[in-house]
């Protein structure tokens, strides 16, 4: 079974247009996304993601490595500035205690 059926499967509709309303998708992206393998497109693989389908097809697989990079990077950038704000705050609790 092809990718095209298994998505009109999985959502319980018949046709593309379908299918593209309940992701949320402007009008024939599902379809250029799906009949040509150069285009990506990170609605349309987010979408495709939420819905199960991660080794269906190479870009959904790297999406998936992209967005888990990403949260990585992300994550670590939160960690940091944590710290830093709470340096920040020690620093002034021990300036309000001297003062």
């Amino acid at each position: 079974m092809c990718i095209n059926d298994k998505i009109k499967e999985k959502l319980g509709l018949k046709t593309f247009d379908e299918v593209e309303r309940k992701l949320n998708l402007k009008n024939q992206t599902l379809k250029v996304w799906l009949s040509d393998k150069s285009v990506t497109n990170s609605k349309v693989e987010k979408a495709l993601l939420r819905l199960g389908f991660l080794n269906e097809d190479l870009r959904l697989s790297k999406r998936l490595k992209d967005l888990k990079l990403k949260h990585k990077k992300f994550t670590a950038l939160v960690e940091e500035k944590t710290k830093t704000i709470q340096e920040i705050s020690e620093l002034l609790k021990e300036i309000d205690e001297v003062a």
